[in-house]
């Protein structure tokens, strides 16, 4: 019996001798993946997004993001690594509302373009519906976070409607016209839009005087489009 004790002292000594061996564990740094709205995207929606590029796909986030956001114009993904930033200290935004053939920038209710660019995305936060309902309006396009294309050129049947201008009486009769999309040297040399400037001025001079109580007043200017008259 002593020797079994001696012997169980032994294997303890022997134990206690021996080095303990620690497994390390790298920390892996948490990923979130935000939208344009600063909220948090769950990671099964993100990781369908990889299922529907491919059933054999390996999940990658960093892929199934970029997929995402080639995807979309009105919302991107973020990754944050991390502890997710507060929504004033979340980067800043664009919003543009874009006519949706030409992605020619419209116009808001001020009858400025409608485009913010470096905006606190916090004011996209709260604007974000009534934005949505304008561009909807509007016939429009709402681009978030994403620069739209560059318009169209316009065709030359746009151009000459563009700057075209008419002083018309009251049964419609053309007094006088001006097509303003070729630049007269003779007026404005620059710009067709110069020159469509300087012509809606004149017009509005010659209606205060030559239509001032001429037998076919009253006179009005129409302007924009190829007029035919009845």
């Amino acid at each position: 019996m002593k020797y079994f004790f001696a012997l169980i002292l032994f294997i303890g000594l022997l134990i206690g001798c021996t080095n303990p061996v620690t497994t390390i564990v790298n920390p892996v740094a948490t990923r979130i993946v935000m939208n344009s709205l600063w909220q948090v995207v769950p990671m099964a929606t993100v990781n369908a997004v990889g299922r529907s590029l491919s059933r054999d796909a390996t999940i990658n986030l960093d892929a199934n993001v970029a997929a995402y956001n080639a995807a979309h114009v009105d919302d991107q993904w973020f990754i944050v690594d991390g502890e997710i930033p507060g929504i004033d200290q979340a980067p800043a935004c664009s919003i543009f509302i874009v006519d949706a053939i030409t992605h020619v920038v419209m116009l808001d209710g001020g009858g400025n373009p409608f485009q913010h660019t470096n905006w606190p995305r916090a004011q996209l936060v709260s604007n974000y519906l009534g934005w949505l309902q304008d561009a909807q309006n509007a016939g429009g396009v709402l681009y978030i976070d994403v620069i739209p294309p560059a318009p169209d050129p316009p065709t030359a049947e746009q151009r000459y409607a563009k700057y075209s201008i008419y002083i018309i009486n009251n049964v419609g009769a053309i007094k006088f016209e001006r097509h303003c999309d070729t630049v007269d040297p003779g007026w404005y040399p620059d710009t067709p839009d110069q020159y469509f400037s300087a012509m809606s001025a004149w017009f509005q001079t010659i209606i205060q005087t030559d239509g001032n109580g001429a037998p076919d007043a009253p006179w009005t200017i129409i302007s924009r489009l190829v007029y035919t008259a009845p």
